[in-house]
């Protein structure tokens, strides 16, 4: 028998394994491009074989729902291929684990993060994007071995992996509510934890909450008249009748446009708040220099929205747009839709780098507290260990994580590259300080001592002199 494939590059060569024929143009009876067969020997009888997307007597029923236009791409891929792709996805889920991992021990080994409101969110989205990468990977290597699941589409389509992607959803919204919170609200950074963990709680209750309409809105399961055999178990739970696919599409929007807008919503409050703050302190400067500078100071707040909405954008799109109907007719969908469902995967594939590799204060957090940061710490020591010695200057002294060395011991002649600030607080608030700048933090307690930490001047100064001095309250000695 021949297999899909071959029946999707030549059907008529198909049709001939089976002594059937397509039928004259003159006697053609079906409808949504279905073809008309007839037998060899018995010209006067003919049927209908329909596409997956339409069904009836003479294909003229729309069989599934507008969510499920991708059954009108064609079949041209052989068995070959599909295990090649499906290798390929098991590796990107592996990295996507890996990268979930590497997240999840930096913000639970660091006690510092723990204890804030954002913290809470960032360890909940690595542990739900790494319970979508691992439940992911175990499906799709089962359906390499062709190992059947029970209540596959339950799991994979309908209920589980779409509740643990909406909750991601809300949650990077969250991360980035907190920091609007600071900057606009003035926040205190090290707040209760109570506000996170009510949010979060909702959110996770909610999210699984609105799969459930859709069990009482599905069709009845049809016939697959083309390939001859019932719908795919893995789609036909999702299949839903005119008005389940209105409630649906409601609710799908909400969780995948809901985010993305107020993010959006977000990014323009703290922007405009950050202008203004320039504009205040800083006089002199154009608007396409405070833009450039906020731009490049703050780029671990601007560019993950950016990553989520060129990545997730094309094909939310191509899913509005997309019909049955249109897959069908249109031969380079299955490409775009190939690449960009490989492209969706890069915000969760690397968030490692958005939220803690563009971060300064988590980024220190990574690799003096986290397993694997200080494992990288030592190596990098012990690889510096074995060069030949030289004279140290400040920035070795500044950026060595093997070194515990204060910028107050480098002699006088070498201090003009860097400036010692006194302020109320510990080293971590004004880690926190420079990372956020110049979002506004409070600290509620005065330290017990007063402490010296070396910055550089570089570092300091990027805004402006007295800009960042008044907005932070320190001082230079």
């Amino acid at each position: 028998m021949a297999d899909d494939a071959t029946c999707f590059k030549n059907i008529t060569a198909c049709l001939n394994s089976f002594d059937l024929k397509l039928c004259d143009v003159d006697k053609d009876i079906c409808f949504n491009r279905g073809y008309c067969v007839t037998a060899k020997s018995h010209e006067s009888i003919s049927a209908c074989v329909c596409y997956p997307c339409y069904g009836g007597q003479y294909c003229q029923d729309e069989a599934v729902s507008n969510n499920l236009w991708f059954l009108g791409l064609p079949m041209i891929t052989t068995r070959a291929d599909a295990y090649l792709k499906m290798i390929i996805f098991v590796l990107v889920l592996t990295m996507q684990i890996f990268n979930s991992l590497l997240c999840l021990q930096t913000y639970l080994c660091s006690k510092i993060i723990r204890e804030t409101n954002a913290g809470v969110y960032l360890i909940l989205s690595s542990l739900c994007s790494l319970l979508f990468s691992l439940l992911e990977c175990i499906l799709s290597i089962l359906a390499i071995f062709s190992v059947e699941f029970p209540n596959l589409c339950l799991i994979q389509s309908k209920h589980v992996l779409p509740s643990l992607g909406f909750i991601w959803n809300w949650l990077i919204l969250c991360i980035a509510f907190e920091y609007m919170l600071v900057a606009w609200f003035n926040y205190f950074i090290f707040d209760s934890r109570k506000r996170s963990l009510i949010v979060a709680s909702i959110i996770i209750v909610l999210c699984p909450l609105t799969t459930v309409p859709g069990i009482f809105t599905v069709r009845a399961a049809s016939t697959d008249l083309l390939t001859d055999r019932k719908v795919d178990n893995l789609i036909g739970c999702i299949n839903y009748t005119p008005s389940g696919y209105i409630i649906n599409k409601i609710i799908t929007s909400i969780h995948y446009y809901g985010p993305i807008l107020l993010y959006n919503l977000l990014i323009l409050i703290v922007f405009i708040k950050l202008l203004r703050h320039r504009d205040r302190f800083v006089r002199g400067s154009t608007n396409v220099e405070n833009i450039r500078l906020i731009l490049s100071k703050h780029h671990d707040f601007f560019i993950p929205v950016i990553v989520l909405v060129f990545c997730g954008v094309p094909l939310i799109v191509l899913n509005e747009i997309m019909t049955c109907e249109k897959a069908m007719k249109s031969p380079i969908v299955n490409t775009l839709l190939k690449i960009f469902e490989m492209i969706g995967f890069i915000p969760v594939s690397v968030s490692f780098i958005f939220h803690i590799y563009l971060n300064n204060v988590y980024m220190y957090e990574f690799r003096h507290t986290s397993i694997v940061g200080k494992f990288f710490v030592k190596l990098k020591c012990k690889c510096r260990l074995t060069k030949p010695p030289r004279t140290p200057n400040v920035a070795d002294i500044q950026s060595s994580a093997c070194s515990e060395t204060s910028i107050s011991s480098v002699p006088s002649s070498s201090a003009t590259a860097s400036s010692t600030i006194s302020s109320y607080g510990t080293a971590l608030h004004l880690r926190l300080k420079q990372t956020f700048r110049p979002l506004r933090f409070s600290f509620r307690k005065k330290p017990e001592s007063l402490q010296s930490y070396p910055i550089d001047d570089e570092e300091l100064l990027a805004i402006e002199p007295r800009d960042e001095l008044i907005y932070l309250g320190i001082t230079i000695e």
